[in-house]
This record gives C-alpha cells, structure tokens and sequence, in this order.
C-alpha cells in the first residue's frame, strides 16, 4: 500500500491506497500518521468524500470529536443526497457530540 500510495502513476489508486493504509493506522491506533497519510492525498471530488470521512472517524478515534465532526459535515455537505456516504456521514453526526 506504502508504494502505490506514492509510487502509482494513477492519482485514483494513490488516494485509495492512502484511504486503505490510514484505515491500518487506525486500528492500530497510530492517529497522527493516519492524519498524515490522510493529509497528503490528492483526491479528486468524489474521492474527497471518503478521505473526509476516514479523517473524521481518525479525529473520533483520537478524541477530537469537534474535528470529526467538522469532516463528517463536510462529507454529508458534498454528498449526492442519496449516497450511502451521505447517509454515513449523517449517521455519524447524529451520534456523536461535539466536546
């Protein structure tokens, strides 16, 4: 994941190995280089929803609920009204509290 995310001449499969390998990050409760592989991705619009998403849920996972929230509105903002990321998002924002 490590190469593809830097290596891969196609942006589509960088963004997704970075979505993948922050997703490793953070089950193993390494926030701080999910937040950074998370950070240096360059997605394109619809890949930008599920980069916002994994960082709210990092942000979550760390204990920085305002931050998540902050990501998971973005996504449910920039959502089509009936994706399942948008549902996600919402689902998210609804059950969680900002400290």
């Amino acid at each position: 994941l490590e190469w593809v995310a830097t290596q891969d001449k196609y942006p589509e499969y960088q963004t997704l190995a970075r979505y993948r390998l922050a997703g490793i990050q953070l089950d193993k409760k390494d926030y701080d280089a999910a937040i950074a592989t998370l950070e240096a991705a360059k997605p394109n619009s619809t890949e930008r929803q599920l980069v916002d998403s994994r960082l709210g849920d990092v942000y979550a996972a760390k204990g920085d609920l305002k931050k998540a929230r902050e990501y998971w509105k973005k996504t449910a903002d920039d959502a089509k009204t009936t994706s399942a990321m948008k549902q996600y998002a919402l689902l998210r924002l609804s059950t969680t509290r900002a400290e």
